[in-house]
């Protein structure tokens, strides 16, 4: 499920982490700019279209993941009482 365009998360003051799985662990706030310079404001976010165009810049490892932050204010799904909100 995409996340939302790259122009619309800097705009909304919202956040891409990357992260590395073990033993490296390292993450990474995403710079939202750069990002949209590179592949297009207009970019779809999502794990499929996003993580294979990432490397780890500690180990090197394309197996990365990503992270979407909402911008303050914004709720994020989650489960409530055994309920999923949105």
């Amino acid at each position: 499920m995409p996340f939302d365009i790259i122009r619309d998360l800097i705009k909304d003051g919202g956040q891409i982490w990357a992260h590395c799985g073990p033993p490296c662990w390292h993450s990474r706030n995403l710079d939202l700019h750069a990002l949209g310079e590179r592949l297009g404001y207009d970019f779809e976010v999502s794990h499929y279209s996003l993580t294979p165009k990432l490397r780890c810049s500690k180990c090197g490892s394309k197996q990365v993941g990503i992270r979407h932050i909402p911008a303050a204010g914004h709720r994020a799904p989650g489960i409530v009482d055994g309920k999923l909100i949105w």
